[in-house]
C-alpha cells in the first residue's frame, strides 16, 4: 500500500514539474527494524512547479489529499488522503508471503 501511495504521489508531482522527496516517518521507516505508525506523508518540495504553491495545493485537494503546510514557505507539505489510508497501513511493509 504504502508504495502504491507514493508511486500516485510520484505521478502527480511529476505531472506537475515538481522537484520533491518523502521525508518524515515514512522515509525513516524504510530503515528502522521496528516500524513507526504515521497519520500523514510529509514531502520535502525543492520547487512548486510552473504554477506555484497553490496551484499545487489545489491540485493535491483535487486528487482527495488533504494539505497542510509543514513551513511557512511551503518546502514542507503534510499530506493525508482519506481513501488512501493512515496510520499503520503507511508505515507497514507489505509482505508478498501468504
Amino acid at each position: 500500500m504504502q508504495r502504491d501511495v507514493v508511486a500516485a504521489l510520484a505521478a502527480m508531482l511529476d505531472t506537475h514539474g515538481v522537484s520533491w522527496v518523502v521525508i518524515g516517518a515514512v522515509a525513516a521507516n524504510r530503515y528502522r527494524r521496528e516500524v513507526r505508525s504515521t497519520g500523514d506523508l510529509d514531502l520535502l518540495v525543492a520547487t512548486h512547479g510552473p504554477d506555484g504553491l497553490d496551484a499545487l495545493e489545489a491540485a493535491f485537494e483535487n486528487a482527495g489529499w488533504t494539505v497542510r503546510r509543514g513551513s511557512v514557505d511551503g518546502a514542507i507539505l503534510r499530506l493525508r488522503h482519506e481513501m488512501l489510508g493512515a496510520g499503520p497501513s503507511w508505515t507497514k511493509p507489505t509482505s508478498s508471503a501468504g
